[in-house]
């Protein structure tokens, strides 16, 4: 037998070429000049061949079939996925639609001329846009009256509504897109940039607040709740800051400017800080078993909800302070303290030079702790 395969075999590529065109092939016809050419070593040879690119075939067709649903698979998981995230984007659609018209409702101003959704005349809204920012104006005078006089619950009570104010404004631009309301716009910012340095200013008094040393209970009372309120803080956080301002006023007293003062008086002043603050911790911030809330709970709820219902906008009420947090807190403070005090006690002691003002040291400081010492209301 000749050993070249026959040009109709379907092993070469002259009759693969033909078989693409044709597409039709005798295999019987075919089988017999395969037998007629080859050896049966070739012919062997030819099978092993054959079966081996039948077998590559199959694994091509089954990588190709398995990456096609691989892809199908994928394809499916991204348009689950586009229409979960068209419904989320969707749904915040809606919901910013209807906050930004509750948002609008709320901030309408009552009994200040507001702007009416009806007003079809330019100068109608100008007029109520001027109204509004006159009572903008004043809000100054009156914020810094009240921080002369220490009235910080109502210097909180101004600030917010000047922002309520020119939240409001700003929104019935928005609505309206009136050109007349873009010439106050001007005076709105510069309005809002001399106020809004006011939460820094009446924090910090507050904070100053809390390091006096002779202090009525209700003056400390009032400083915290105008920080919860302004600064959106919870009980805890405002009973951190109240420890942090009555450790202030005990390095105070130490502080090289109080160095004309007598060591006495220096004494007597840490010893009514540390009783004051014990006392104020317990009046304001501890409840007894008649006590369902803690008096400053009490007072923040009131002021909350007497600013809410004059139609501001108010943080959430906090929560109660844990008791065993405020014992926490309060022992690590006073470890503090006492470390302070043993350092500034003892350069205090270096100026005593007789055991006379010793003794008359020690006779100041009975007698402070003697008194019936009582936190005003």
């Amino acid at each position: 037998m000749s050993a070249v395969s026959s040009p109709n075999s379907p092993i070469t590529p002259v009759f693969r070429c033909a078989h693409k065109e044709t597409a039709r092939w005798d295999a019987e016809r075919d089988t017999d000049t395969l037998f007629q050419n080859h050896s049966v070593e070739e012919i062997r040879k030819i099978e092993r061949t054959t079966r081996k690119d039948i077998q590559l075939k199959k694994e091509e067709l089954r990588q190709m079939v398995g990456e096609r649903y691989r892809d199908l698979i994928g394809a499916a998981d991204s348009i689950t996925d586009m229409m979960r995230c068209c419904k989320q984007a969707s749904d915040s659609l809606n919901s910013s639609q209807h906050l930004s018209s509750a948002l609008l409702q709320t901030h309408k101003l009552k009994g200040t001329g507001p702007i009416q959704l009806v007003a079809t005349q330019s100068h109608e809204l100008m007029c109520a846009a001027v109204s509004q920012m006159k009572l903008l104006v004043g809000i100054q005078g009156k914020i810094w009256g009240s921080i002369d006089a220490m009235d910080y619950e109502q210097a909180v009570e101004h600030f917010l509504w000047a922002k309520h104010i020119v939240t409001g404004l700003c929104l019935e631009s928005i609505v309206h897109q009136k050109s007349v309301l873009d010439s106050v716009a001007v005076i709105l910012l510069e309005q809002w940039t001399l106020i809004k340095h006011f939460q820094a200013t009446i924090l910090d008094c507050c904070r100053q607040n809390l390091k006096s040393v002779n202090l009525e209970c209700s003056a400390f009372l009032h400083s915290l709740v105008a920080m919860v309120t302004l600064d959106h803080i919870s009980i805890r956080e405002v009973f951190n800051e109240f420890l942090i301002g009555r450790k202030a006023a005990i390095v105070e007293v130490f502080h090289p400017s109080r160095q004309g003062a007598s060591v006495k008086s220096q004494l007597c002043q840490l010893v009514t800080i540390i009783r004051s603050s014990l006392q104020l911790t317990a009046l304001l911030f501890c409840r007894s078993s008649l006590q369902e809330h803690s008096r400053i709970l009490v007072s923040i709820n009131n002021n909350l909800q007497s600013l809410q219902e004059a139609g501001l906008e108010v943080p959430a009420t906090p929560t109660e302070i844990e008791q065993s947090t405020v014992q926490s807190s309060y022992k690590e403070w006073l470890g503090m303290c006492t470390a302070e005090l043993e350092t500034g006690m003892t350069r205090l002691l270096h100026h005593i030079m007789s055991v006379k003002a010793v003794s008359s040291i020690r006779e100041a400081i009975h007698d402070v702790l003697s008194q019936v010492y009582m936190v005003g209301n």
